[in-house]
């Protein structure tokens, strides 16, 4: 069965936000992937498929829409909306010892792959385009959850770390 190509404003932000993310080099060395081509099985949109005994897919990102349903396409077809970006890490087995160290480690990763990566590569020519197309326009960011340790067997049967943001983009 061939793959769906995204080609409205529903599609096409998810597949763009996941472009994006798979040019992260700190995302693809935390899923243990060289390129970007090698990320899409750690990419979900909008759901996944827990094959594993884990719930979460670890290490990996799941691409939703944002709770609020920010979208909208103005008269003059300017576009916007919002997509929540979810971020499922293993906890490091450097800090298993130390919740301050795994958390202040996570936290380093997600900023490095929000402020060094993903606003940095925003709305610039993305080299890996064959039509030398830009990387989706993220204008802002916001931290949905708190980004934490879920070791509590009722959220995760295996320990993950866990935090969501949300992505404000703009066509």
């Amino acid at each position: 069965m061939p793959d769906v190509t995204p080609t409205g404003p529903l599609s096409l932000p998810f597949e763009q936000t996941a472009i994006l993310l798979a040019a992260c080099t700190t995302l693809r060395t935390e899923c243990g992937v060289a390129s970007a081509s090698d990320m899409e099985p750690f990419l979900h949109y909008p759901s996944y498929d827990a094959t594993s005994e884990n719930d979460w897919p670890s290490p990996g990102v799941i691409l939703n829409d944002d709770d609020l349903n920010e979208f909208y396409i103005e008269a003059n077809q300017d576009q916007a909306g919002a997509i929540t970006v979810t971020f499922c890490f293993e906890p490091n087995p450097l800090y298993v010892d130390s919740p301050k160290n795994q958390i202040l480690d996570f936290r380093n990763k997600l900023g490095k792959i929000i402020n060094e990566e993903v606003l940095v590569k925003r709305n610039n020519p993305n080299p890996s385009s064959p039509d030398g197309l830009c990387y989706i326009n993220i204008w802002r960011v916001e931290k949905a959850s708190t980004p934490l340790l879920l070791a509590d067997p009722k959220f995760a049967k295996v320990p993950i770390m866990h935090a969501a943001f949300i992505f404000h983009w703009v066509a």
